[in-house]
């Protein structure tokens, strides 16, 4: 896919930490100022906006397809309506009927593990990546289609390209990570093109209120 479409050799994790705090900014823009893996129970999930709040009462269409762990479940029950087991994905690419903004999880259980974590067998990672993009591809929807796969944080500890900073809600977390992979696959998107600049997961979301109109959600995407 990396030869085929566009790739990007600046595409940084959003904060210099672990995998759920790049979650919250992959889907708010922020962490909710906790750099770890926090888990919101007594909140009854985060409280904060994220781009699915805002694109529901846009009213965009919008879904959340999982395998065994939806992430956004972190932000409790009101999320609960736009969740999709992941077979509908597959059946709503074939019918057209895919969601105009849509997420997708892999599968992190033991009987899958296609999200590539250690100690994760990577063929599965492959296998799952390939149908979701045939799925898409194939796809009566896929002439107006754009295909973001990217990373939440760095499988390692040194980058030979320092990760800059950015502006944030909380500042002590402005600090991006090491690069990340990420892909651009689309009909629109520029052939064999490696994009330079600097992105971060906040990105996505600017790339998503720009095409909807919404306002952003945080300094990060605003300055994205």
């Amino acid at each position: 896919m990396a030869r085929r479409f566009t790739t990007f050799d600046r595409y940084h994790a959003s904060c210099l930490t672990s995998t759920q705090t790049n979650r919250r900014y992959l889907h708010s823009a922020q962490s909710g100022g906790y750099n770890f893996n926090y888990v919101p129970i007594k909140e009854l999930g985060f409280q904060f906006d994220t781009i699915w709040d805002r694109l529901r009462r846009a009213k965009v269409p919008v879904g959340s397809y999982f395998s065994d762990l939806p992430s956004l479940a972190f932000w409790g029950a009101r999320m609960g309506p736009i969740l999709r087991p992941i077979e509908q994905y597959f059946d709503h690419c074939e019918r057209g009927r895919l969601p105009n903004v849509t997420f997708l999880d892999p599968p992190y259980g033991p009987w899958w593990q296609a999200d590539d974590h250690p100690h994760s067998d990577i063929r599965a990672g492959e296998w799952f990546l390939n149908r979701v993009y045939e799925a898409v591809t194939r796809s009566p929807a896929w002439p107006r289609t754009l295909l973001v796969i990217t990373f939440d944080e760095s499988g390692g500890f040194f980058d030979h390209v320092a990760p800059t900073v950015a502006p944030d809600t909380t500042p002590a977390h402005a600090q991006r990570g090491f690069r990340v992979p990420c892909l651009l696959v689309s009909p629109f998107a520029r052939r064999s093109f490696v994009a330079h600049g600097v992105y971060d997961h906040a990105s996505i979301l600017r790339l998503v209120e720009w095409r909807f109109g919404l306002r952003p959600l945080a300094p990060r995407d605003a300055h994205a």
